[in-house]
This record gives C-alpha cells, structure tokens and sequence, in this order.
C-alpha cells in the first residue's frame, strides 16, 4: 500500500516537474518571440522614416550599407515595408528600385525557400517573388515548374509570374491547357504586350475555343482600339456561339464604333436579335446606347418594353445617351403602349 502511494507520489512530482518545464519553455519561447517582434518592429519603424536610408535609396539614392539585411528580422520587415508600399503607393520608379533590391538580396534566401518540403513557405515565396517582380529568378521558376513537389496553386501563381515577364512559355502554356481556372487565363493575357495579343486577333479562327473568351474579355478591359479589332468583333456577331456574339457587342459597346456596312447588317437581321437570349439582348441595347445610331432608336423603344427588367432598363438608360433623349422618355412615360415601358420610361427621365 505504501509503495503504491510513493509510486503516485513520485509520478505525479514527474508529471508537474514535465509541465512546469513545458511552462518555461512555451514562456521563454513566447518572451523570446516578443523581444524579436520588438526589435523587428523597431528596426522596420527606423527604416520607414522619411530620412532613413531605405527612404533615400527609394526616392533614387545609392544603396546604403545599412540596409542590407544582414539578419532574418530585416528580411521580413523589409518584406513587410516593400509589399505595404507596393499596395499603397508605390510609383513606377520605387517599384523598379524595389525589384532591383529584392533580385539582389532575396534571390538566393528565396531559391533556398523553394526547395522547402513546406508548401506553405514555398508558396509565400512565389508570392513575395511575384509582387517584387523578381523577373532574375525566371530560371528558378522554371525548374519549380518541373520538380514533383509544385502544386497546382504554384503552378498557377507562376504562369502568372512568366506571364508579367513576357516569357515565351506563356504562349504554349494558354494553348495546351484547356482546363485552367478562368480567371486565370485573363491574368496571364493581361500583362501581354499589344504586339503579342494582336497575333490572337489575327489568328483568332485557330485560337483554341475554351482561350477566344478570354482574348476578347481581355482586349475590352485594356480598351485596346485597333482596325484589327473592330473588323473581328464586327465579325462575331455573326458566330454561331452566343458566348463570342455577346463578348462582340461588349466590345463594340466599349469600342464605341462600328462601321455603317456592320450596322446596316445589324439592322437588317434585328428581328432575329429580338428573338435571342434576354443576355444577348441585354448587350445589344447597351451597343444601341454607345453607338448612339438614330435608325437604333425604333428599336429602343421596342425593347423598353421587354419582357426582361434588365433589358428594359439597359433599354432606357440607352436612349437617355441620345440627343433629346430624356424628353423623348418623357414622351415614352405617358404614350407607350406597354406599362412596364411607361413605368422604367418614368424611372429613367430625370437626371440622376
């Protein structure tokens, strides 16, 4: 009975003397923790000083000797300082200033972090290399792509990278792979060079189906206007597949211009548009609005009354683009033979 007691006495003074050691341990790990926030957090404060040589060498000075990040402390504060003002602020000489230190500083600190077991830390990597456009470490990136361990969000993230690098891999990678996220072919085709997306305009008719989309999507958003352009999107409006002759009409709406053979066209066949899906028609009343063709303004009329809300609107927002336009809402509120027409002719007549 007295040896059971001491054997539990004795296990349990074990036991507290285990925990009171994981304590001291988890203590001092979380002191030692604070004091390198501490000091990380005083150093980085130093360095965003409007005086301090990180300052200077971004405003266009040499690179002072103290900057260099001698210490894993200074790696991340300046990761931390270069991400923040690459977020705010930064104009396209610091942007350039901070690539420049960055390929010289953290390339080999990153080369060692992509060989990582992590995924975590290596995708942090790619991130930080993508945001500081370390275009020096291409190489890198490459031989990532081709190592068992690069998962699909790297791969992503680095088609992205070679994409803002103007790397020929680019071309091959948007052409052989019709299963990537969507959103992710319009990343990799936005940083192109016009040069480059003119050559998918001219080719367009042997561009892969699952990539024209995005090639149209892209060329819209940057407000690319070349006769190339125009011609091919007059075009698609008359493609068999809805998804290229709704993206045509948003991008003649964007252009904001057609030629009188494409709009006498348009006219000719516009009891086959009114027929069409409520998206395809949608589009078709916001080109009417930015085209601003007089000969459209029958057709307005009729779509105001659309059986679709949001066509109707779309509808009404387009005739008050024309000249007189809001007195003939006006007109429309009391005459029109459809209430709903009258009703959004009503809602839409007033300057907003």
């Amino acid at each position: 009975m007295i040896g059971k007691t001491l054997y539990t006495l004795l296990a349990g003074i074990v036991l507290f003397v285990l925990l009171v050691s994981l304590y001291v341990v988890l203590l001092v790990r979380k002191l030692r923790g604070k004091a390198y926030a501490v000091r990380r957090d005083r150093w980085m404060n130093d360095m965003n000083r409007p005086d301090s040589s990180l300052s200077r060498f971004l405003a266009g000075e040499e690179e002072d000797e103290c900057l260099l990040p001698l210490q894993p402390m200074h790696v991340e504060a300046l990761e931390d300082i270069f991400s923040n003002r690459l977020k705010l602020f930064s104009s396209a000489k610091e942007t350039e200033k901070i690539a420049l230190f960055a390929g010289k500083h953290f390339s080999d600190l990153y080369r060692e972090r992509l060989r990582k077991s992590r995924w975590s830390k290596r995708m942090n990597t790619l991130l930080y290399m993508e945001m500081f456009r370390m275009t020096n470490m291409k190489n890198d990136l490459l031989a990532h792509l081709a190592r068992p361990v690069c998962t699909l969000q790297e791969r992503y993230t680095i088609y992205r990278m070679l994409s803002v690098f103007h790397d020929a891999i680019v071309h091959d990678v948007l052409l052989e792979n019709p299963a990537l996220p969507p959103s992710l072919y319009r990343q990799m085709l936005y940083p192109l060079p016009l040069a480059q997306l003119e050559s998918y305009i001219r080719g367009f008719d042997q561009t892969p189906a699952w990539l024209q989309p995005h090639v149209l999507d892209v060329l819209r958003v940057r407000n690319e206007r070349t006769a190339e352009l125009l011609e091919l999107l007059e075009r698609l409006l008359a493609a068999d597949a809805a998804e290229l002759r709704i993206r045509a009409l948003k991008g003649l709406a964007a252009f904001g211009d057609m030629s009188q053979d494409s709009v006498n066209l348009l006219l000719a066949n516009m009891n086959v548009w009114q027929k069409r899906d409520w998206p395809e028609r949608l589009m078709l009343v916001r080109l009417m609005g930015s085209i601003r063709e007089a000969e459209f303004l029958p057709y307005l009329d009729y779509f105001i009354g659309d059986g679709a809300y949001l066509v109707r609107s779309e509808a009404a927002t387009s005739i008050a683009k024309y000249q007189g336009g809001r007195e003939y809402l006006n007109w429309l509120s009391l005459h029109h033979t459809d209430r709903f027409a009258r009703e959004m002719a009503e809602e839409r007549r007033r300057p907003h």
